[in-house]
């Protein structure tokens, strides 16, 4: 019977969301399906959600306190560094080391 009635609660009341837990879902979310391929929807999607965060960012969503804004542009600041830091890694994924090492002295990855 208790089990019963936990599960009750548990479905009727559900334990409550912050914006900053359900904006780091889904700046993972984001990251996902960005990797889960190339498809015009999931694309769209993906825009959407970044946006959406970005209008936290900014201020363009009201509603949200300003403690819970810096927080999330915290997140969203470091969801970015990340991004860019996974993107450098799979670009310079498929370099030799002479490539490799133009790239990092700044001057572009053509061999000469």
């Amino acid at each position: 019977m208790n089990t019963e009635i936990v599960r009750v609660l548990e479905r009727e009341f559900p334990e409550p969301w912050t914006v900053e837990e359900r904006v780091s879902s889904l700046l993972g979310l984001i990251a996902t399906l960005k990797n889960a391929g190339s498809d015009s929807r999931i694309d769209t999607l993906s825009q959407a959600l970044e946006e959406t965060v970005q209008g936290i960012v900014t201020g363009r969503m009201q509603g949200v306190d300003e403690e819970a804004r810096r927080r999330i542009q915290e997140r969203f600041e470091t969801w970015q560094i990340e991004r860019n830091e996974d993107a450098q890694v799979q670009y310079t994924h498929n370099m030799d080391d002479d490539e490799l090492a133009a790239f990092m002295a700044g001057k572009g990855t053509a061999k000469f």
